[in-house]
């Protein structure tokens, strides 16, 4: 009978951080090699993470442009009925 393996927390941690680093971690074994590469990965999270929430930010602003647009539209077309 297999045993089964248990999923350590760090692990789910890890995950979540980045699944590309578990997998390369937990499935193929790969650890890295200098705290520079360590380094260079949380940069490249960080950078990810600052364009994320620029785009995040951006769509919002996008949205609200959208909603003031309408209600410009909306007002235009009141005082054309109304003459």
């Amino acid at each position: 009978m297999k045993v089964p393996r248990y999923v350590r927390a760090s692990e789910v941690r890890a995950y979540c951080y980045c699944a590309r680093g578990w997998w390369l971690q937990y499935v193929c074994g790969y650890e890295p090699q200098t705290t520079a590469d360590l380094e260079a990965g949380h940069e490249a999270h960080g950078r990810h993470a600052r364009t994320v929430l620029g785009a995040r930010r951006l769509r919002w602003l996008a949205w609200w442009a959208l909603v003031a647009a309408m209600a410009l539209v909306l007002a235009g077309a009141v005082l054309l009925v109304r003459g």
